[in-house]
């Protein structure tokens, strides 16, 4: 066996040395988006779109709105083929043109039977298809025949119930790869104000994760998955975004009510949030933590965007700029912006890039925006329709971890009676274990309320 040794020249090691010491805006230096190829080129969206908007404009037909389709076509494709000899700067053939359509056609990438695409408004064509998105199906007897893990899943779902059935779907490693689609029915009108002119962003906002010091590499390697998919013009402001967010630790009553408990009655601990459609006259209206601490912040591209809508609002970033400002973190400077009067075309940021969105006081939420495009004719022409969450992850609902059957109602933490902290209970289960018949309470915990956030 050879071994091969690689000698480098020293003055190629004094090279890459001098590089690393160059220093790098602040967060580039902690992340480091070039080692991760899904992260874009920094760009500002305004001035991107700006040209790229003017660009399409000069391809696109005049006659958009006409009822003539084949003579837009032509017009069309007499505009991309001028498009294309302006590029390339050589003479295209008008039958090599036309050889490149129908080369470039998209019925061109598809094969006879082939299962149907899941896209926005795609119809399911019947003739080639009987499968129907989102829909569950039988487990086919050629599949048991040939493949254990059919075989093997088909013998479960015979022999277990429906509770059996649900706790192994609460328990799959990837649950959150399905997601519903919440968009606009198509529109029947376009907007000449709008297309090709309006910038398009998609965001998304990640499930927060418990971080721990005691075993920082799992928190690494953490499948980050998205809770919320929200799509935004460029003219939407930040602080839209930042009210699209659910949190459900925005609407938990503050305060801990291990003490008071007794005194409360026996059902559900009643509350209703704000703006609910069941709100009546005889309805309990309690205080929410949104309504007591209404700071909050974007951190995108070494600038902080503080939300200043109401006069209580304090800049939360103020205490990460002082501890920043010591030379010897090198990290920083920082700069400041107000959200409400920030527009999205507005930001230089880099799609694929993880940003922060803090509210109450340390509630960290990871958000990325993945995707930023011209408006197109099968979206939405109205301003007032956007912004909206376009989809939404499957997010299980944290249940009662004592009978495994309720939704939790109560968390508690430093309770010396259970193994875990915190801990969820559900009404029932709360009171039970934590209170004697006398209501008198048993161990040391504290206890707060609990929302689940598929209640929001």
């Amino acid at each position: 066996m050879s071994l091969k040794i690689n000698i480098v020249d020293p003055a190629t090691i004094k090279e890459r040395e001098r590089q690393d010491e160059k220093p790098l805006p602040s967060m580039e230096a902690v992340h480091h988006p070039d080692d991760r190829p899904w992260i874009g080129e920094k760009l500002n969206l305004n001035e991107h779109f700006t040209r790229f908007s003017q660009l399409v404009a000069s391809s696109r037909c005049t006659g958009l709105m006409k009822a003539d389709k084949k003579s837009n076509v032509r017009t069309t494709n007499r505009k991309l083929k001028q498009l294309m000899e302006s590029t390339s700067g050589e003479t295209i053939s008008d039958s090599m043109f036309n050889e490149i359509v129908e080369n470039c056609d998209i019925e061109n990438f598809t094969i006879h039977r082939e299962m149907e695409p899941q896209q926005q408004f795609t119809e399911i064509n019947a003739q080639f298809s009987k499968f129907v998105p989102g829909t569950a199906q039988n487990i086919p007897s050629v599949g048991t025949r040939n493949l254990d893990t059919l075989k093997f899943q088909q013998e479960f779902l015979d022999k277990a119930s429906d509770y059996e059935r649900y706790k192994r779907m609460r328990g799959l490693r990837n649950p959150n790869n399905a997601h519903f689609e919440a968009a606009p029915p198509p529109p029947t009108r376009l907007s000449l104000d709008l297309l090709d002119k309006e910038v398009l962003v998609a965001v998304r906002i990640y499930r927060p994760i418990k971080s721990s010091t005691k075993n920082v590499a799992a928190s690494m390697t953490t499948v980050h998955r998205f809770v919320q998919e929200i799509h935004m013009l460029g003219s939407n402001r930040l602080c839209q975004l930042r009210d699209l967010i659910k949190c459900s630790g925005d609407y938990m009553e503050p305060g801990e009510f291990s003490e008071k408990i007794p005194h409360m009655k026996n059902e559900a601990f009643s509350r209703v949030l704000p703006n609910s459609k069941g709100a009546g006259r005889d309805a309990t209206r309690t205080s929410i933590a949104l309504e007591h601490y209404k700071s909050a912040f974007f951190f995108i591209e070494d600038c902080f965007f503080n939300d200043n809508r109401w006069q209580d609002c304090q800049d939360i970033s103020k205490v990460i700029r002082d501890w920043s400002s010591d030379p010897k973190r090198k990290i920083g400077p920082f700069k400041t912006a107000v959200m409400e009067e920030t527009c999205i075309k507005d930001l230089t940021l880099r799609l694929g890039y993880p940003y922060v969105y803090v509210h109450q006081g340390d509630h960290e939420h990871l958000i990325s925006f993945v995707e930023a495009r011209l408006l197109s004719a099968d979206d939405g022409q109205k301003l007032s329709s956007y912004p909206f969450e376009r989809s939404s992850g499957m997010i299980h609902s944290k249940m009662c971890m004592v009978c495994n059957t309720f939704i939790a109602k109560w968390v508690t933490e430093k309770n010396d009676r259970v193994p875990e902290d915190p801990f969820f209970f559900c009404n029932d289960c709360f009171r039970q274990f934590n209170y004697s018949p006398k209501n008198e309470k048993v161990g040391n915990f504290k206890a707060y309320p609990f929302i689940d956030v598929n209640a929001l």
